[in-house]
């Protein structure tokens, strides 16, 4: 049988790359078969599309982060904007808060959020 997927559930996540003793966590969801469309179309135009994706994969499936502070230690809030995608208005990740972000975490939340978003290999033999 397979399960549907919500993109209310969230996973709690910290990057390999954070050496601080308190973690930042993103809280992230699959994104909805829209955002798959939109996603897939990203990856299937080229180079510069496969980073665009993974940014795009961040802004949409990352739903929260805990513990997040800026340059100068000051904790930053959690901001999304609303962004419209084939005929739907989405909450993203602000630019604000994307740019504090290193590529290498982008691209390793980001991917994580393609992954999770996929069938898993038991369901695909149902």
């Amino acid at each position: 049988m397979i399960t549907g997927i919500s993109s209310l559930d969230t996973k709690d996540i910290v990057s390999k790359f954070d050496k601080d003793e308190v973690k930042t966590i993103f809280k992230i969801a699959p994104l909805t078969a829209s955002l798959q469309i939109y996603i897939g179309k990203l990856l299937n135009s080229g180079t510069d599309g496969s980073l665009d994706a993974i940014l795009e994969s961040f802004r949409f499936g990352v739903k929260d982060i805990q513990n997040l502070k800026d340059s100068s230690g000051n904790i930053v809030k959690f901001d999304t904007v609303s962004k419209p995608i084939r005929g739907n208005n989405y909450n993203a990740v602000s630019d604000k808060i994307v740019e504090m972000f290193s590529l290498n975490v982008l691209t390793e939340i980001g991917s994580e959020i393609i992954k999770i978003g996929n069938l898993s290999d038991d369901e695909i033999k149902n």
